[in-house]
């Protein structure tokens, strides 16, 4: 019973978007992955992408988890087409930050608070965003000779892709709304990336299919992630509020 009304009560706080955007996206992904044939790493790391930028959009406190496996995933996509730099910001930086931010907001969460199944959203300082500014410019730098070293497709499109992703995940882990800004601006580049190979015409080019399809649902997704988490912070801040009364 107790198990019943938690699931009820998960699928309570879906609003309409919710409702709409995750079936039709999965549906979406599952209708282009059978036209196109496409092979099954395609089409399992796009179902678990849609649910990992859906949790995340939602603030729930697991989403960690599932980005972990969606970057797990994606790494191993992009070493198969020769995106190292992909392949690298996956494996090295977003599965270590996302791990580091679910055993942060574990512990962090406040007990038996309203939004205690949500993350915690912070308001970054103006000398944390002068160092991230300057920590995107280093790793752009060192990133463009080593990916360039690893003769990696794209070279301008992963040296960004992998710095600003740096930053997206950075964010996530720091709670800040504006991750989604760094997120939609990721999306694009790597729409670009995966959209080249298939419009060149290159042979397996119809598994990147899915993966653009993807793409475009995690930018719709992202910003409705950036709206929704705009009300969820005023709600944590009410919420503290009144426990301070």
């Amino acid at each position: 019973m107790e198990k019943e009304n938690k699931i009820k009560n998960f699928f309570k706080g879906f609003n309409l978007y919710d409702k709409i955007f995750l079936p039709t996206a999965l549906i979406a992904i599952i209708v282009v992955s059978i036209v196109f044939k496409c092979d099954a790493l395609s089409i399992i790391y796009s179902i678990v992408g849609i649910l990992a930028v859906f949790c995340l959009s939602k603030g729930f406190f697991f989403a960690p988890i599932v980005l972990i496996a969606m970057y797990a995933l994606y790494a191993a996509q992009s070493y198969l087409q020769g995106l190292y730099g992909e392949m690298i910001v996956s494996l090295v930086i977003v599965v270590p930050l996302q791990a580091y931010a679910f055993i942060y907001w574990i512990v962090k969460k406040r007990k038996g608070a309203q939004l205690a199944d949500k993350m915690i959203m912070r308001r970054l300082c103006w000398k944390e965003w002068v160092s991230i500014a300057a920590a995107v410019v280093a790793v752009m730098t060192g990133a463009y000779f080593m990916l360039k070293a690893f003769n990696t497709k794209f070279l301008l499109l992963s040296t960004a892709s992998l710095a600003i992703s740096l930053v997206a995940n950075y964010l996530t882990m720091r709670g800040s709304k504006f991750q989604f800004i760094a997120y939609i601006i990721v999306n694009l580049i790597c729409l670009a990336m995966w959209i080249l190979p298939l419009a060149s015409g290159q042979t397996n080019g119809s598994n990147f299919v899915p993966i653009a399809v993807s793409m475009v649902a995690y930018l719709v997704n992202n910003i409705y992630g950036f709206t929704n988490w705009l009300k969820l912070e005023k709600a944590q801040k009410q919420n503290i509020e009144e426990e301070k009364k």
